[in-house]
């Protein structure tokens, strides 16, 4: 289980793990707009509807659209 908080910018997420430990941390170049994960995945989307998707936990960028 993943917990993730956008930061009050709008901009930055921290991915967290099940005993609170931070994983990592994302500045995004808009402002967030939805997050959800999904299994091992972290979808990110942006202002303007741009998509980003991590794989936890390690949190690389799988793909973006």
């Amino acid at each position: 289980m993943y917990a993730v908080r956008v930061d009050s910018n709008g901009r930055t997420l921290r991915v967290y793990d099940e005993r609170g430990g931070m994983l990592f941390m994302r500045t995004m170049p808009t402002r967030i707009e939805q997050v959800s994960v999904s299994g091992n995945l972290l979808s990110v989307v942006g202002e303007q509807g741009r998509l980003w998707v991590y794989e936890l936990p390690k949190g690389s960028l799988k793909y973006t659209r």
